[in-house]
C-alpha cells in the first residue's frame, strides 16, 4: 500500500512539473497556453465547412466547466480576441476568432507545431500512444474514485 501511495504522489508531481514547464515556456506575450490552444481549435474549425464551435462544444473540448469557460471567453472578448455569435435563430452561442487572435496565431502556430512534433519524435509515436492510453486510464480511475468519495 505504501508503494502505491508513493507512486501516486510521484505521478501527480510529474504532472505538476510538466504543467509548470509548459506555463513557463509559454512566452506568448499577450496569450497563455489555454488561449493559444483555444485559438488553434477555432482556427482549424473555421477552415472546415461547419465553421464555428458552440460554447458547449469548446468547453467540453477544453475540459472546462461551463462557468469557467464563460469567464474565459468573456476575458478574451474584452481583449478583442474572440466574438460570440448567434447562427440562425437558435439560442446556441458560437465563438468566432477575431483578427487580433489570428495575427498572434500566425506568429506562433509554426513554433507550437514544431515543438509538439519534436516532443512526439523524441519520444516515438508508439510510446506517445501508450502514454495517452495510460493517462486516459488513470484519469478515468481517478474520476470514478472521486465520484465515489465525494458524491
Amino acid at each position: 500500500m505504501k508503494e502505491e501511495l508513493e507512486k501516486t504522489f510521484e505521478l501527480l508531481g510529474t504532472f505538476r512539473k510538466i504543467t509548470k514547464i509548459v506555463k513557463k515556456s509559454s512566452d506568448y506575450n499577450q496569450c497563455n497556453y489555454s488561449e493559444i490552444f483555444l485559438f488553434i481549435n477555432l482556427w482549424e474549425k473555421e477552415q472546415e465547412q461547419d465553421k464555428y464551435y458552440s460554447c458547449k462544444e469548446l468547453a467540453q473540448k477544453m475540459n472546462m466547466s461551463p462557468q469557467s469557460f464563460s469567464r474565459f471567453i468573456s476575458s478574451l472578448e474584452n481583449k478583442q480576441m474572440v466574438k460570440k455569435i448567434h447562427k440562425d435563430s437558435s439560442r446556441k452561442v458560437y465563438i468566432k476568432l477575431e483578427d487580433n487572435a489570428k495575427e498572434i496565431l500566425k506568429e506562433k502556430y509554426q513554433e507550437i507545431i514544431y515543438f509538439l512534433e519534436e516532443v512526439v519524435n523524441k519520444m516515438g509515436i508508439d510510446d506517445v500512444n501508450i502514454l495517452i492510453e495510460k493517462i486516459n486510464k488513470f484519469y478515468l480511475i481517478v474520476e470514478e474514485d472521486v465520484k465515489k468519495c465525494y458524491n
